[in-house]
């Protein structure tokens, strides 16, 4: 059941009244199609749904992180791609070798920054 919404979904909450037991058994369900975050406490208070809500919207960011394949990063690799060109075309077309270090220099940032994007957290 849980695997069938992996692909509807951007991520999934796992709300229990546990130290989150039952979080791997969903990470384990989706596959890893989906960020799985969880979100409980215990001592058996049973949670208001204002209470999901908030935390819902707190792991939001979580949940919708820069994943391989999203627009953010097909963008990332695009922009990436056009400055490894550049810089490339300035190495041969231009005297200035600062002109290729500055294009090559940014290419590898952005791609080292995507990288950070990808697997933060």
């Amino acid at each position: 059941m849980i695997a069938a919404y992996a692909d509807k979904v951007k991520g999934m909450l796992s709300v229990e009244l546990n130290a989150g037991q039952m979080v791997e058994d969903v990470r384990l369900a989706v596959n890893g199609k989906v960020k799985v975050e969880h979100f409980g406490r215990l001592g058996g208070i049973v949670f208001t749904p204002d209470e999901v809500l908030n935390a819902l919207k707190e792991k939001m960011i979580i949940l919708i992180r820069m994943t391989r394949g999203s627009k953010a990063d097909e963008i990332l690799t695009l922009v990436f791609m056009l400055l490894a060109i550049a810089a490339v075309v300035c190495y041969f077309a231009v005297s200035d070798k600062a002109v290729f270090l500055y294009c090559g220099g940014a290419a590898i940032v952005l791609r080292l920054v995507q990288y950070v994007l990808r697997y933060i957290h």
